[in-house]
């Protein structure tokens, strides 16, 4: 993934602010990046959690951004928000690396 597909993928969420497809597409390029700013991938997932139905997806990447960032109380409310079991073993993953922090 390019710098390039990172800044498209931005416009398109701007251009189309409360279209949840290219909020998402934004917000997942940051995990293709070699060298990502977490800080500008929080604030796209935020994004994506505000227009999204799927809340609890949005909750488990705020979770897994804020471990990239250090942020450990930060991850564990996040994971505590997620109520869906489809994510409960991915979610305990989560909540081990935030507790080695």
């Amino acid at each position: 993934m390019s710098e390039r597909a990172l800044l498209q993928y931005r416009e398109a969420s701007r251009l189309a602010p409360t279209d949840r497809e290219f909020a998402r597409a934004y917000a997942e390029t940051f995990y293709a990046m070699p060298n990502p700013d977490w800080k500008e991938a929080q604030v796209a997932w935020q994004h994506y959690l505000e227009l999204s139905t799927n809340r609890n997806f949005a909750y488990l990447q705020l979770a897994r951004v804020s471990l990239k960032r250090n942020q450990k109380a930060e991850a564990l409310s996040f994971l505590d928000k997620i109520s869906d079991s489809r994510f409960s073993e991915v979610k305990e993953k989560l909540r081990k690396q935030a507790e080695a922090l």
